[in-house]
């Protein structure tokens, strides 16, 4: 995480006007943080217990879970209580349930992370019992549940791949983009 971070450390991420920036990562070993655009550096929350919670607002400033109070906090509350009450068993069926209990009318795209499998799994348009599993590291993207016909699409390079997600990323949050500083 440690690289990571530095290389996060080496760019700043960039918030457009009205709309604010963050972002997860985490590693194959466990390790996970929030950048959020800072305004002078980025602002970093790093995972200080079992995990970590992100929602559309940032936690940089306060914890949402400990000073509930702003329109959208119950969302982070439902997320860190149901996880809480489902640590032993967690699993991406897990983590979509939580993400289908807080997720809003306008829920665009819907991702799980899984460093240690160097995969991602998509939900799109709230809909959370059909998903697609992209492999970071086999460069695929395929049907995984929930859809009536396999598909499985693989990409040039895993360049290629990141890229084309990192754009989709940015497509589906509107207004993250990091830029070398």
């Amino acid at each position: 995480m440690v690289g990571l971070l530095e290389n996060i450390q080496e760019r700043k991420l960039v918030q457009s006007e009205g709309c604010g920036s963050h972002i997860i990562i985490a590693d194959a070993q466990g390790n996970a943080a929030i950048i959020e655009a800072g305004k002078d550096e980025n602002e970093i929350s790093p995972m200080t217990g079992d995990f970590i919670v992100m929602t559309n607002f940032p936690v940089s400033r306060y914890d949402p879970y400990e000073h509930a109070s702003r329109t959208g906090d119950e969302r982070y509350v439902k997320a860190k209580e149901y996880i809480q009450g489902h640590l032993d068993e967690f699993d991406v069926d897990h983590a979509f349930s939580v993400l289908a209990r807080t997720a809003q009318d306008h829920t665009i795209s819907s991702r799980v992370f899984v460093p240690a499998e160097n995969s991602v799994y998509l939900a799109l348009d709230g809909v959370f019992l059909k998903r697609w599993r992209i492999s970071l590291s086999e460069g695929t993207m395929e049907t995984y549940q929930g859809l009536i016909k396999t598909s499985s699409y693989a990409f040039p390079t895993q360049e290629y791949l990141l890229r084309t997600y990192g754009q989709g990323i940015f497509l589906t949050m509107k207004c993250s983009v990091l830029e070398s500083s």
